[in-house]
């Protein structure tokens, strides 16, 4: 269930990548949708910047506890 709620999540942060916006301007252009984007590119930057860093954040932390212990733990050695 981690590892669904992880891809989800980072797939979103790909998407909602404030880098991304010229694509998605692109993709959308000549569209109602693509008008509104283009009216509000700076609050929409700030919010897919937000959207991003928090999905990346939650995703990456749902991928770290969802795959359990990384390494094994070394015991401590005993010197004669």
């Amino acid at each position: 269930m981690y590892g669904l709620k992880a891809a989800g999540l980072l797939n979103l942060a790909v998407v909602a990548c404030p880098c991304h916006l010229l694509i998605l301007l692109a993709v959308f252009g000549g569209t109602t949708t693509g008008a509104i984007l283009a009216a509000n590119v700076l609050p929409l930057i700030a919010v897919l910047g937000a959207v991003f860093v928090s999905a990346l954040t939650v995703g990456l932390r749902a991928l770290e506890t969802g795959s359990g212990p990384s390494c094994a733990r070394l015991e401590p050695r005993r010197t004669r």
